[in-house]
């Protein structure tokens, strides 16, 4: 959803000099109300790859320890649950395929989306967090692996961290989704009461949510590279 987007709306509405219809908002609400699915699909999609990144260290994990049954098995459990993240994200883009091409209404297509976000994509939310504490362990293992054995100098430490990167990473998730939906809501709200009032308010918000965006982003990144290197040491 752009400014341009905005705009064009409010442009409309005053050389019309009336109010807008339901129908002449949902008209041009509709394509971007698209994009919001076609976000949606782009980070589960994100999130897939890592995953087979993960499934690839696992691999070489279950290799490398073959002659350590206890390490083995634990390899092939965090390989199996890697396998139950990597299935139900196949299973979200099945479910926002269906979204995106129910024939609906803007705001109909908008409450689902809504509450795809509130169930479905919340554990979703748990498994991303999971995912980087999966990555983690899988990358740290392969590379401390000592013929067959795994070693992990502080543990109260090292767990820690892993909680750490979990508890960050879905309250990044969180934030970094609050203004889908808060601009969701602001177009189900314009949509039900024929107005455009609240969306002259996105363009600022979504500048702002840019900025922040960018910096959790850039926090997200640090964090993983130090729980990799920070795990390495504890592993050491």
């Amino acid at each position: 959803m752009s400014e341009d987007f905005i705009q064009k709306i409010w442009d409309k509405g005053k050389s019309q000099n009336k109010e807008l219809s339901t129908q002449e908002i949902e008209q041009t609400l509709r394509p971007h109300a698209q994009r919001q699915t076609f976000t949606i699909r782009t980070n589960v999609l994100i999130w897939l790859i890592i995953l087979l990144g993960t499934l690839i260290f696992d691999v070489l994990d279950i290799v490398v320890y073959s002659i350590n049954p206890t390490m083995l098995m634990i390899q092939i459990s965090l390989t199996l649950l890697a396998l139950i993240f990597g299935a139900y994200g196949i299973y979200l883009l099945k479910e926002i395929r269906i979204i995106d091409r129910a024939d609906e209404s803007v705001i109909v297509r908008l409450k689902r989306l809504l509450r795809f976000y509130r169930t479905k994509f919340e554990i979703w939310n748990f498994m991303m967090s999971a995912t980087l504490v999966l990555l983690t362990f899988a990358v740290t293992s392969y590379i401390d692996n000592d013929a067959g054995h795994y070693h992990i100098g502080r543990v109260e430490l090292f767990v820690f961290f892993l909680v750490l990167q979990f508890a960050f990473m879905y309250g990044a998730n969180k934030i970094g989704q609050y203004p889908f939906r808060k601009e969701i809501k602001i177009i189900m709200s314009d949509l039900e009461a024929n107005v455009i009032d609240g969306t002259q308010t996105i363009a600022t918000r979504r500048r702002r949510w840019r900025k922040w965006a960018t910096i959790l982003f850039i926090i997200g990144t640090i964090l993983l590279l130090l729980g990799i290197w920070r795990a390495m040491q504890f592993g050491s």
